[in-house]
């Protein structure tokens, strides 16, 4: 990894920066300010670690990144300082800082102005004297007949050190006097005027236009001169945030378009609607692409506008014009609001609360459920009017989809989508404009998740998918919902309704007729296995509850089985086994099934696996053993005759049984369908079986098997030392 210093395109110190127009949002001099003469700062902050350390690198502020198409350069968007910076890649060295510069909201700025006025109405106005940083939130990089553009966003921003905001609400920065003069707050008394004090035709102004009103505006180095921090020089009222998206040429960081200017064109295939992932068409309004009988439309010639953004999302959504929806409207208690620090547990609940005295209330009486909580969205419009409007932080894109070179950007607030045809970075074309959360209208978030109707809101990352990277298979755009939790992903169409996807497979090629083959010759047995159950936990538990469900969980049978023997030497011998029991059948590890024959499966051959070593089979019985009755007389010395029993345990670990069944069927056996019936058979149902009298038990694999044999006599606590060799001896044979 390679480290980039910043140093070199900053330099020594802010005079340089400044002259240059970049943002510095705390310069060195403004700490000295706070620390040293501002009456109400000076006893609540301390920069003196942070002055002793200032450099203007550490002023600057990466945000967003950028990689150009060819990876020799990397641009960074630094959102505080309203500028891009330009690292090249093979050197790891920042070439250059360029500043953005503002955008003019006066009569003579070329737009149609913005709203800055908290009246629930989308009114566009010319505000004198008042400029707004471009603070750029997000960056992308794309490419055209070989040149390289950046598109941004612009989204407001302002920062704490501590006491400090670098953003004032403007009745907290000036006063209008009635009568006279205005003034600076008392928090900021020691500000004056530019000319010596004596030009207060911009603070006139700024009051006309802001006073009493608590729109926010920077005392950066932009709008605060700081030279003599014992008197600082208030130069001009600026905001942050253009409104608008933005494309600069990557070799001079030129701006060749703002979408404060659109310059329309026509095009055939333009992307027009989008269909959601459940397959409802959403139609978004777009007035450029083929018409509907195939031919070209001339598009709508389009003035400059101004704030775009603010124009055609009020036009389409009225209800969430410059309207606000993040983690501030949030339910009480609720899950975020557990996580919330202290104070967003305070925000959250001024949100919930209508009125004091605890805190100042800014809930509504509905919030989307009859209940008083956060408002809904439809209920906030021109609440982000005195901030950034229709801001967009880390939500934009841009990739080629259905033949074009398409961004779309999204306004973090209010959840508005706005697409955009980028294919001519010159001339682009608006596309539409729709809601990513329409339940918000009506309903506060707490309340449409609850529902499942939420859709997405604070989104901070879109992806362009084209066909060949979308799930789907067709062009499309994902979102990523910060604050709602959700991921979603739109298609896109075009105009004359297709999908811009991959080409449909070619139909399945019917296979040649031929003679069906003769059925297969019965095989001894069948190679696949009707059922079989692979060792694992889940198969234990399973086998364990189908044998409970038959009552085999542990198998007891009572009463008595007498097997009469007549020993060479120990004369008549009679034994008698009761109580059997068989324990762990829950650690059945192996179960197969298999046909005989597959042509007429009448015979079954089950091979079952049980134990292990850890935890072995268990079978008992008590064994009741009478030995020496001979009829000639007693040859033990009268000791003969007596019956001696034994509790009897014979553990199994890694032991395979195999069974063979003879069953008879209560109906036809289904036919395999497999080409080769030898190497698969259907599965019968167990209801279609009865087995036969004649089944029979035989144990294979001895050599394999873990066994141990316990003998306890009744009575007496220590067993008696049995060889494992006498499980043949007492039967002659394996069992």
């Amino acid at each position: 990894s390679k480290t980039v210093s910043l140093g070199y395109v900053a330099g020594s110190s802010d005079s340089a920066l400044q002259a240059e127009g970049v943002h510095i949002p705390l310069p060195l001099n403004a700490m000295v300010y706070f620390d040293d003469f501002s009456n109400k700062k000076m006893d609540m902050v301390n920069f003196a670690e942070a002055r002793r350390k200032y450099t203007p690198a550490t002023m600057l502020e990466p945000e967003a990144l950028a990689w150009a198409p060819d990876g020799s350069k990397l641009f960074a968007a630094l959102q505080i300082n309203s500028a891009i910076l330009t690292v090249d890649v093979a050197t790891a060295t920042a070439e250059r800082l360029t500043p953005l510069g503002l955008q003019d909201w006066g009569a003579s700025g070329g737009t149609q102005g913005l709203d800055t006025v908290r009246d629930n109405a989308c009114q566009l106005k010319h505000v004198p004297e008042f400029s707004t940083l471009r603070s750029p939130s997000a960056i992308e990089a794309f490419e055209i007949d070989g040149e390289t553009y950046l598109m941004t966003a612009s989204g407001g921003s302002d920062l704490e050190y501590g006491e400090v905001e670098t953003a004032k609400k403007f009745k907290k920065l000036l006063v209008d006097v009635p009568g006279g003069r205005p003034e600076f707050h008392p928090n900021f008394q020691e500000l004056t005027a530019p000319g010596g004090g004596a030009d207060f035709s911009k603070i006139t102004t700024a009051v006309r236009n802001f006073g009493g009103t608590s729109m926010r505006l920077s005392i950066g180095s932009t709008a605060v001169d700081y030279s003599n921090p014992q008197e600082p020089v208030w130069k001009r009222a600026v905001g942050s945030g253009s409104r608008s998206v933005s494309i600069y040429r990557a070799s001079d960081l030129s701006l060749v378009w703002d979408s404060g200017e659109i310059v329309p064109r026509s095009s055939r295939d333009r992307p027009e609607r989008w269909t959601w992932d459940s397959g409802s068409i959403i139609e978004l309004e777009v007035n450029l692409g083929p018409s509907r009988g195939g031919g070209e439309v001339s598009a709508p010639s389009l003035a400059r506008i101004g704030s775009l953004l603010e124009q055609e999302g009020c036009k389409a959504f009225p209800w969430a014009h410059n309207g606000e929806q993040d983690d501030d409207y949030a339910l009480m208690y609720g899950v975020a609001y557990s996580h919330a620090s202290a104070g967003g547990k305070k925000d959250i609940a001024e949100k919930n609360t209508l009125s004091p005295p605890a805190l100042d209330g800014d809930a509504c009486h509905d919030r989307g459920d009859g209940k008083p909580g956060p408002c809904p969205l439809g209920k906030t419009v021109d609440e982000r009017s005195w901030k950034d409007g229709p801001g967009i932080q880390q939500g934009l894109a841009v990739g080629v989809a259905c033949g074009r070179m398409v961004a779309v950007a999204v306004t973090r607030a209010n959840s508005l989508a706005f697409g955009f045809d980028v294919t001519d970075p010159t001339q682009p074309a608006f596309l539409f404009v729709h809601h990513l959360s329409p339940a918000s209208k009506d309903k506060s978030p707490g309340v449409a998740f609850k529902e499942q109707t939420l859709g997405d809101i604070g989104v901070e990352s879109v992806s362009i998918l084209d066909k060949h990277q979308s799930p789907s298979g067709a062009a499309a755009v994902m979102f990523a919902g910060a604050h709602s939790g959700s991921l979603s992903l739109y298609e896109l169409l075009l105009t004359n309704g297709s999908r811009c996807a991959l080409p449909a497979p070619p139909p399945p090629t019917s296979p040649p007729t031929e003679t069906p083959p003769p059925p297969p010759a019965p095989v001894e047995w069948c190679r696949a296995p009707l059922v079989q159950l692979a060792e694992s936990e889940l198969t234990a538990r399973l086998v364990n509850t189908l044998f409970e469900a038959l009552g085999l969980g542990d198998v007891s049978v009572h009463g008595a089985v007498s097997v009469p023997l007549d020993g060479a030497w120990l004369g008549p011998v009679t034994i008698e086994v009761s109580e059997p029991r068989l324990e762990n059948l829950d650690q059945l590890s192996e179960l197969k099934l298999l046909a005989a024959d597959c042509a007429e499966p009448t015979t079954l051959r089950s091979t079952i696996g049980l134990g292990s070593a850890e935890k072995p089979l268990r079978i008992s019985f008590v064994a009741r053993v009478q030995l020496g009755c001979f009829s000639n007389g007693d040859r033990f010395g009268g000791k003969g005759c007596e019956w001696h029993e034994y509790n009897v345990t014979l553990s199994l670990a890694a032991v395979r049984l195999q069974l063979d069944l003879d069953v008879e069927l209560l109906q036809p056996f289904p036919r395999p369908e497999a080409a080769n019936a030898s190497l698969a058979c259907a599965a019968l149902p167990l209801s279609a079986a009865r087995l036969l009298p004649s089944t029979r038990l035989e144990i294979a694999d001895w050599s394999d098997a873990l066994l141990e044999l316990e003998v306890h006599a009744r009575g007496q606590p220590l067993p008696a030392t049995v060889p494992t060799g006498w499980v043949y001896w007492l039967g002659g044979a394996p069992l």
